[in-house]
């Protein structure tokens, strides 16, 4: 009869709001992972195809800076990270719905797929990497 450790789960929504509220570092982190996107995405061929990019409430930017920092927190849940987002990140302007929020974060998959790439090409030198979403130390 094997016996399982007592392991106890963090609770991410509580990492992330220790994380979003701890220094202006961090806040910097933010606002860097934000223009670190707003470069790539002109470079991206096939992400300049698309088609009423000109018509969106919030710019793709913007929702894949929101997304990578949910994966950088640790978030699994798109609900709970919605939920985060809306609450404390733009408590002073609308955010988009849940539902849209998730149907364009699939029609910006492959912009995403490509700056997770280039993030990880770029860090290579550092202490961390991302790797399945996680930043894990090396």
């Amino acid at each position: 009869m094997k016996v399982r450790p007592n392991i106890r789960k963090e609770n991410p929504h509580a990492r992330a709001l220790s994380f979003y509220y701890r220094s202006s570092k961090d806040s910097k982190k933010c606002a860097a992972l934000f223009f670190f996107v707003s470069a790539q995405l002109p470079q991206i061929p096939f992400y300049l195809q698309r088609r009423n990019r000109h018509l969106a409430k919030q710019e793709d930017a913007v929702i894949i800076a929101i997304h990578l920092l949910g994966k950088l927190f640790g978030y699994s849940s798109e609900r709970v990270w919605h939920r985060f987002v809306t609450g404390n990140l733009f408590t002073n302007g609308p955010f988009l719905e849940r539902s849209r929020y998730n149907r364009r974060c699939r029609a910006v998959h492959f912009a995403i797929k490509w700056i997770r790439y280039e993030l990880a090409k770029c860090g290579q030198h550092h202490a961390y990497a991302v790797v399945d979403s996680m930043p894990i130390e090396l």
